[in-house]
Order: C-alpha cells, then structure tokens, then sequence
C-alpha cells in the first residue's frame, strides 16, 4: 500500500501506512529483522518528504540499529547499513545536528573499512 501511495506522490498517506506495516511486522522482526530494517527506511524516506526531518532521524536510527546486527551474519546487506547512515548524516546535518553528523560519518567510513577488509 505504502509503495503505491508514494507512486502517487500521498506521502502523507504513504506514512502512515509505513507505520501501520511496521506495527503488522512487529511479530517477525525477530526472525525477519531484514524486513523490518527495510520497512524503518522506507517510513524515514516518506518522513523526510513531507518534512519531518526530527523523526525521520529517528526512523532512520531505527534501521541502522537493525541492519548493524544484520550484518554481523549477512554482511551482504552491509551496503543497507551504509546507506541508513549516510541518511543520518543528511538529516542531522538538515536539523543543524552538526557533531551527530560527523558522527554518522565517521560509522560510514568505519562500516566501508570494515566491509572492505571483508
């Protein structure tokens, strides 16, 4: 629902049915945190459209905190990481949140020198 109401440019309505299907998910995100990861960025992406930078940081921490233990197992998904990160960084920086910032930064360049080594 949430993928065709973006389609369509409802991203009001696009939001909250992201958040509606990470409530449905909240009974697999145990055994399917990959999903659960992916349904966190796609409610921060429809945030961050209308405006709502504050919780789309939050959204976005969200499912990075689910990619990091992801990757731990999956290091496939890394890039998903890093892309989440990279998104913290923006909205920090939009929030004028300079030293979170650099902080999501640095986890960006730690999570590539990481992944690299693999």
């Amino acid at each position: 629902m949430a993928v065709f109401l973006r389609k369509v440019e409802h991203h009001e309505d696009a939001t909250l049915a992201d958040k509606e299907g990470i409530e449905i998910l909240g009974s697999v995100a145990q055994t399917h945190p990959d999903v659960s990861a992916g349904a966190w960025r796609a409610l921060a992406r429809d945030l961050r459209s209308i405006g709502h930078c504050q919780d789309s940081l939050r959204a976005e921490e969200e499912s990075a905190r689910l990619y990091r233990a992801i990757t731990k197992t999956r290091p496939a998904l890394t890039r998903l990481l890093i892309n989440g990160l990279q998104a913290i960084a923006e909205d920090s920086r939009t929030l004028g949140l300079t030293e979170d910032a650099v902080r999501a930064d640095a986890k960006v360049a730690d999570v590539k020198a990481s992944w690299v080594a693999w």
